[in-house]
Formats: structure tokens, C-alpha cells, sequence
């Protein structure tokens, strides 16, 4: 299957990330990403899954609530639900926060969402117990204090690459 995700609008800078998550993951692997908007990364990771012929199960997680500037709600669903109509056997999208979302025994974790300091912290104290010994949890936008101060509260040592000029993925494991 082709990519398509170039022709979604949305922010999107951590191909490899998702394309090493695929290629490591196996068969029923559980795969989750919270914060889809519009669903550019949704869509590669699940074109990515489609072309790995694995049966890993991929959860898009997103409330379409709104935050800061960027408007969501019903409308920004709906484009997310027909721009993921190529890939939709290979994701669920689920429309909720996801701090009450339960799915366990994760192998990798994309945080992607709200933002603010209480949103990354809660995403992190809510995912990491669900995530696998030796599963992979990471996020986005490292370079917004407040996702660095929720991040470096749960991962100390997290080593980041500051010379990106991109918005910095982070990435930790499990132990």
C-alpha cells in the first residue's frame, strides 16, 4: 500500500520512530497513539502495519475535544475518520481521553496529545503501568516545556538529541 499521509494536513516529523516500532513489533503486538487530529501519523503507522503483513493491533486515541488554538470536535472527526477510510482495518479510533481508556499490555505507546504539563503527566502515570517490561513509551514535542517537565519527572536520564532544530521525539523503555 502506498502512503498517503503527505496529503493530510497535521504535523508530523517522526517517521522513523513508527517505522522501527513496526518493524520490531510481531504478531499481536498492541501498538497505541494518543492525539490523531486530523490522523497524518495515524495514517502512516497504519499504512506501515498493512505493508509489515503482521496483525499488530493499532489504537488511535483522541477526545476531539479541543485544545489551545486548534479546533476540533465533530468536524475534525469526521475528516479523520474519512481520511483514515484506506487504512481502517488496520486502526481503532477511539474518541476519548486517554487517561480512561484501558487497553494493557501495550508494546509501544506514541503521547501526541494535550500538551499542557497535567495532560503529558496523566497520559504517562496512566500508560506506563499498561505498557509492557521492554515496551517502548514516547512522545512528542520534547522541546515544549511543558511536555520536557512531565517527561523528565517519569524518565531522568532520558537522553534527547537537543541539536534537532525539529520539535524533539522522546522515547524511553519500559524497565
Amino acid at each position: 500500500m502506498e502512503h498517503f499521509y503527505q496529503d493530510i494536513f497535521g504535523w508530523f516529523n517522526f517517521q522513523q520512530i513508527y517505522r522501527d516500532a513496526v518493524n520490531k513489533g510481531k504478531d499481536g503486538s498492541v501498538f497505541v497513539e494518543i492525539g490523531n487530529y486530523l490522523g497524518k501519523s495515524t495514517a502512516f503507522m497504519a499504512v506501515e502495519i498493512a505493508n509489515s503483513n503482521k496483525k499488530i493491533k493499532f489504537y488511535s486515541i483522541d477526545p476531539h475535544a479541543g485544545w489551545g488554538d486548534i479546533p476540533t470536535g465533530d468536524n475534525t472527526y469526521k475528516l479523520l475518520k474519512g481520511n483514515l477510510e484506506p487504512v481502517k482495518d488496520h486502526v481503532k479510533i477511539i474518541r476519548n481521553r486517554s487517561t480512561q481508556v484501558d487497553i494493557r499490555n501495550v508494546d509501544f505507546v506514541f503521547i501526541d496529545g494535550d500538551h499542557s504539563y497535567e495532560e503529558v503527566k496523566a497520559d504517562i502515570q496512566h500508560w506506563l503501568p499498561r505498557t509492557k517490561l521492554g515496551g517502548i513509551i514516547a512522545g512528542h514535542d520534547y522541546d515544549m516545556h511543558s511536555v520536557r517537565q512531565a517527561v523528565n519527572e517519569f524518565f531522568p536520564r532520558l537522553a534527547i538529541n537537543r541539536t534537532d532544530p525539529m520539535r524533539h521525539p522522546w522515547i524511553a523503555l519500559n524497565k
